[in-house]
């Protein structure tokens, strides 16, 4: 089969590689589209991710969305047939994956009223959704802060637009804002032309003080590295923060813990326990439900052999590119 496979930093190639298979308890899957994580897939294309993924050769990828083809005879709970969508362990840029039910439990069906073309984004329902919106309970009354409107943060968004009384993001990029407020922002802060302080002081006048606040940022491009600063000072005291961070080779920020102290912050990867499968379901279902919708963010689409070039589009041209839908053919 076909596969996008990164050689070694910096050097990406489309090559033949053995089709995977899959044992007792795998499902084979044959891939409908998969999509560009802006930024975990950028910094594993550039040798610059700091972890799980830190290995090289690799098929890239890990937003995929696709038919089950076979599936071994211990698995119970999905289907030959079923429309699945998950975060592969094994790369998304290729022409089949498998995937273990059990060890990689976090996967959803995706309903027929779901778009072939919007299905892999919902991949971010993992982490945008499942373990960042939903354990933090955000209530009606509440006002949520987002710092960053890349993919991420613009799914978070329009999930906490479903039971915040506010949602207020902040960029640097005056498009991602604009489209910040197409899928449920309350209103945005433009970082690049306003000081963390003066974002912080509207953000109080407006409303008090947030009550959440979700970190969507890989690095922090501000000048001041206070991202993170800004997002506890906007925090009332007793408010909760949490986020999902990339971990990204010498990563540098800027925090003052005797804020995060003297307000009683809870700062925590998962504000609560955190969920399941079924709480990734209820993402696709809201989907189905037309409560959220992933179309707005797609911005491209490409084959196997553009994903070098969207990949530097990405990190280069911002104001341009959301997400890229990457087809197998």
């Amino acid at each position: 089969m076909k596969a996008v496979v990164v050689e070694e930093p910096g050097k990406i190639a489309v090559k033949e590689v053995e089709t995977p298979e899959i044992n007792d308890r795998e499902v084979l899957v044959k891939v409908i589209m998969s999509s560009i994580c802006n930024v975990t897939d950028a910094h594993i294309a550039n040798g610059t991710f700091e972890g799980y993924h830190d290995f090289y050769p690799q098929i890239l990828g890990h937003e995929v969305y696709g038919e089950v083809v076979e599936k071994g005879k211990e698995v119970q709970d999905i289907r030959q047939g079923d429309r699945l969508v998950w975060c592969s362990l094994n790369g998304a840029f290729c022409e089949y994956v498998k995937l273990d039910p059990v060890s990689n439990p976090i996967w959803a069906r995706v309903p027929a009223a779901v778009p072939h073309r919007e299905a892999p984004l919902y991949e971010m329902c993992h982490g945008a959704y499942l373990y960042m919106v939903h354990p933090a309970d955000v209530k009606a009354e509440e006002h949520v802060l987002i710092v960053g409107q890349g993919p991420l943060g613009l799914t978070a968004t329009m999930f906490s637009a479903l039971n915040a009384k506010s949602v207020i993001t902040v960029d640097t990029q005056k498009t991602r804002l604009e489209k910040s407020l197409e899928v449920g922002a309350s209103c945005t802060y433009d970082r690049s032309k306003m000081s963390a302080n003066e974002i912080v002081a509207a953000i109080e006048k407006a409303t008090g003080g947030v009550n959440v606040a979700f970190m969507c940022i890989d690095e922090d491009r501000s000048p001041e590295l206070d991202a993170w600063d800004m997002a506890v000072k906007a925090l009332r005291p007793g408010g909760r923060m949490s986020g999902l961070v990339v971990a990204v080779k010498n990563l540098r920020t800027r925090l003052n813990p005797n804020n995060l102290i003297v307000k009683n912050i809870r700062l925590q990867h998962l504000l609560g326990q955190p969920g399941d499968r079924a709480v990734f379901q209820q993402a696709l279902d809201f989907a189905a439900q037309g409560r959220v919708s992933m179309a707005p963010l797609v911005t491209h689409e490409i084959g196997f052999e553009g994903v070098a070039q969207a990949l530097d589009m990405t990190l280069n041209r911002p104001s341009e590119v959301i997400k890229v839908i990457v087809h197998p053919s």
